[in-house]
């Protein structure tokens, strides 16, 4: 039918059918406009459904991540706390080695020097005796008398004063030895000769043997000194060594804490900021999407109203 014969057609009908027709048309476009709507309102509550559920996950996710982040930060800072409490105690022990080993040190520097000078005045007395020995022998006569005389005698005199005075004070003596050596050189003085000359030979060959002895004995005991200085020392030195390789370790690892630390920390400063920002899309969303559900609802309300109202009217 063409639309002149519609035009017609309508010209033809009363009012009333005219109205009829309106109100089809007004209702069949009411619906047209509430399927378009509905359409356009289903995909925008998909799409807030969607968005705010991932969103509410990311919160979640991200307060699971804090939670978790924030232990390994106190486990971390804990780590450098321990760390920094072991070094102390290591740089105490190191110093505590050095200082032992710097007072043993002194003690045998000292102990070494009294070596020094005690065996430099046994070297002098028994170079003394040596020198003598030697005077009393050369000026004994060919026939073994026992009497010294003349110049021979005043050498003699010379040398066990000489000797005398190179005894150290701390030397040990047979009794009696010290005694008959002063009292052989007081009957010398003035003499024109020395009886018992062999007498004072056999004392200061015994005496010879006892101060080289006595050398000997402190050589060895120097030894044996040296000998545990350098093990005590060595001892010290392999402890400080492994008490410093053990902090430089724990230096290592309190610096890695320290890196781990900042770097966890500032993941944590992250999430938290990239949380508050989800809450705060979430929230304006949440609130759009709830503004937009009670706009669609009032209207629909109202559209699904004038339909009823039409079609009511239509049934008259």
């Amino acid at each position: 039918m063409s639309s002149d014969a519609v035009t017609i057609r309508q010209a033809t009908k009363s009012p009333v059918e005219r109205v009829v027709v309106l109100l089809k048309d007004l209702k069949e476009k009411l619906d047209l406009d509430q399927r378009a709507e509905q359409q356009v309102y289903d995909k925008y509550a998909c799409w807030c459904e969607k968005t705010t559920d991932r969103k509410s996950k990311d919160i979640t996710t991200a307060q699971d991540d804090l939670r978790s982040l924030g232990q390994s930060i106190l486990s971390l800072k804990g780590k450098i706390a321990t760390l920094a409490s072991e070094m102390e105690e290591l740089s105490a022990q190191i110093k505590a080695i050095e200082k032992a080993m710097d007072r043993a040190t002194k003690i045998r520097e000292k102990e070494n020097a009294a070596f020094v000078a005690e065996t430099a005045e046994m070297k002098e007395a028994i170079s003394a005796m040596q020198q003598a020995i030697t005077v009393l022998t050369s000026a004994t006569t060919g026939d073994k008398s026992s009497l010294l005389q003349g110049t021979a005698a005043a050498k003699a005199g010379a040398a066990l004063k000489a000797l005398i005075a190179a005894i150290p004070e701390r030397a040990s003596l047979k009794p009696g030895q010290f005694d008959q050596l002063s009292t052989f050189l007081q009957d010398a003085s003035g003499a024109t000769y020395m009886p018992q000359s062999l007498t004072i030979q056999g004392i200061l060959t015994d005496m010879y043997r006892t101060f080289a002895a006595d050398l000997e004995s402190s050589y060895q005991q120097e030894a044996g000194a040296n000998r545990k200085f350098e093990d005590f020392m060595n001892v010290k030195e392999t402890e400080k060594n492994d008490a410093m390789a053990l902090r430089a370790t724990k230096k290592e690892q309190k610096t890695d804490a320290e890196s781990q630390l900042a770097d966890t920390q500032q993941i944590y400063d992250d999430t938290a900021a990239q949380k508050a920002a989800d809450v705060k899309f979430f929230d304006e969303t949440r609130t759009a999407c709830l503004s937009k559900h009670d706009a669609w609802t009032t209207r629909r309300d109202a559209r699904v109203e004038e339909i009823a109202g039409i079609s009511q009217a239509l049934r008259y």
